[in-house]
């Protein structure tokens, strides 16, 4: 594998968790979407004059003002061939200019919002480097010829173990300033060695949280930590504990302020609807509370006194998440005390059981729900 330029090479490690990068990357992807869906084969058919403007416009204002002149119909014809035809799609392309009275260079950001992970979007930096880095002259092509040499060779660099798709890096174009360098000026949030250490270490703390166990005074130190932050450095933050796969639910109580605590009635959440007990169905609870619309922390488990005589399957998750842990409680009857600990504490429950018997009606109950193959909290009435 050729090795791109050393100081390209420096800048693109630099930028990997930068947040203008990936801010532009989610801007780039979001317009690509509703250039797509509103490129569905349905809407151009019912496309009118100014709504086919608009996007085109949003496409790209060079390709606005090549194609204005144009009647829609024919531009309509143009786009559906070349996203629907049955031909081979340089067959199609070649039908669609002829039909457009134009090169393929027109169209080229129509293609790269339509097809982001195969075609690039010919902008001023990808021409430059293309020319400078890789002895690519776009004026010597076609745009589809181009595309394919570009592909070609960024694929024989260390550029592709950074960028693995046009869309990505073009964001790196957006991001770093093109100025006679092979990139240009370094905008990194985490700018220099220390930030990125900070930011490292953070992530091997948090990688260290027991998401069973977790502690307020840890939870606090981190969100006091993510507070102090610059907007720009938090995107980053999140980004990069993203990557790391850290677990959703840590990264919320990272960003947001928890509503409440909750009470989760272990036993019950194990045992609805089974013959056996399942304590994954906790771990799949772990999941939803990550993505549900009420954030809860703490986190209190209470079981039967004789759970960890029933639960067969799936001992080691058991033992290590459940047992010799501050958050779980062991009692019987279960209830008394899911309840007991609700009220004092004023926090939620997550359960199956609606408690008629114990009349249970000055607390909010959430049932953990399976539908269609998918878990859900559902609010009991």
């Amino acid at each position: 594998m050729e090795e791109c330029d050393p100081k390209l090479k420096k800048e693109l490690k630099d930028i990997a968790y930068d947040a203008q990068y990936l801010k532009n990357l989610s801007d780039l992807r979001a317009k690509s979407k509703y250039i797509r869906t509103n490129c569905s084969r349905e809407r151009l058919k019912n496309i009118s004059k100014k709504e086919l403007r608009a996007l085109l416009k949003k496409c790209d204002e060079g390709l606005f003002e090549k194609l204005k002149l144009n009647d829609t119909l024919s531009i309509v014809i143009a786009l559906d061939e070349i996203l629907y035809g049955t031909s081979k799609f340089k067959t199609r392309l070649k039908e669609a200019l002829k039909i457009l009275e134009c090169d393929d260079w027109t169209l080229s950001p129509f293609l790269f919002y339509t097809a982001p992970r195969h075609f690039y979007l010919p902008s001023k930096g990808l021409i430059n480097y293309a020319k400078r880095q890789l002895n690519i002259n776009s004026s010597e092509y076609t745009y589809l010829q181009f595309n394919t040499r570009i592909a070609q060779a960024i694929k024989r660099t260390d550029i592709s173990d950074y960028f693995k798709d046009p869309i990505e890096l073009e964001a790196a174009f957006k991001t770093l300033s093109y100025d006679g360098s092979p990139f240009g000026t370094q905008t990194t949030p985490f700018s220099d060695s220390q930030d990125i250490k900070i930011q490292r270490e953070i992530l091997e703390e948090i990688q260290k949280m027991d998401i069973y166990r977790l502690k307020e005074l840890e939870i606090k130190w981190i969100r006091d930590f993510y507070a102090s932050l610059e907007p720009h450095q938090k995107d980053s933050l999140i980004e990069h504990l993203r990557t790391h796969s850290v677990h959703p639910y840590l990264r919320r109580l990272m960003t947001q302020k928890p509503k409440t605590g909750v009470v989760i009635d272990g036993s019950n959440i194990m045992f609805s609807g089974l013959i056996e007990p399942d304590p994954l169905r906790l771990k799949e609870l772990l999941n939803i509370l990550g993505i549900n619309d009420i954030l809860y922390f703490p986190l209190i488990f209470i079981f039967d006194a004789n759970a960890d005589f029933i639960v067969r399957k799936r001992r080691d998750y058991w033992e290590n998440a459940f047992i010799n842990n501050p958050n779980v409680f062991f009692h019987s009857p279960a209830d008394e005390l899911v309840l007991k600990t609700a009220y004092e504490k004023k926090y939620h429950i997550i359960s199956n059981d609606k408690y008629r018997d114990y009349h249970a009606n000055d607390v909010n109950i959430f049932q953990f729900r399976l539908d269609r193959g998918e878990f859900y909290l559902k609010r009991v009435d």
